[in-house]
């Protein structure tokens, strides 16, 4: 068998990265369109600026919303963007680590 391994993966807040609404979807069971706004408001944007990059109503946005709080048990907007940026960060830190660290190759973006 192989030995146990850890991997330490340590991030700068100050410099995150910005989330795509396909990775957002993919990793929390999301519509794309679900993915699409969870990205967009975890990326610092307001409801209106999400409902007009997105071509659609904020009504719309915010039925979609009341769909995600349900599906990853959150009340508000802000433990969403939370729970995404938490959850997102290790993934791009991950997928971004230099190829001497990871014993490989980084992910491709």
């Amino acid at each position: 068998g192989s030995a146990p391994t850890t991997a330490i993966f340590l991030t700068d807040p100050q410099q995150q990265a910005a989330l795509t609404g396909k990775a957002v979807a993919g990793i929390f069971g999301l519509t794309p369109m679900e993915g699409e706004i969870a990205a967009c408001l975890s990326n610092g944007l307001c409801l209106s600026q999400t409902a007009e990059i997105l071509g659609i109503a904020q009504n719309t946005v915010r039925a979609h919303l009341r769909s995600i709080f349900d599906k990853l048990c959150v009340t508000r907007q802000s433990q969403l963007v939370q729970r995404v940026r938490v959850s997102m960060s290790g993934l791009v830190a991950w997928a971004t680590a230099p190829a001497a660290i990871m014993g490989g190759t980084p992910l491709a973006h």
